[in-house]
């Protein structure tokens, strides 16, 4: 997550250009104050969300798995 929506952007399309479908989402955190987060995929199986987020991760990219909407 991030303060300025513009670093969201600037990861999600590093992201995208490494094969990732990914999208900066405007989000709140516990105080209301709004952050932006770079969300990556929708999965059927939480085994295949835990795989992504591992790769991402070995990648040097911190990724955290979180439920959907």
């Amino acid at each position: 997550c991030f303060p300025f929506s513009r670093n969201a952007t600037i990861l999600a399309d590093a992201l995208n250009r490494r094969g990732y479908h990914a999208v900066p989402e405007r989000m709140a955190d516990a105080h209301g104050k709004a952050i932006y987060a770079v969300v990556i995929g929708s999965y059927r199986r939480p085994r295949e969300a835990r795989a992504a987020a591992l790769a991402l991760q070995r990648s040097g990219y911190p990724a955290y798995l979180f439920g959907g909407r």
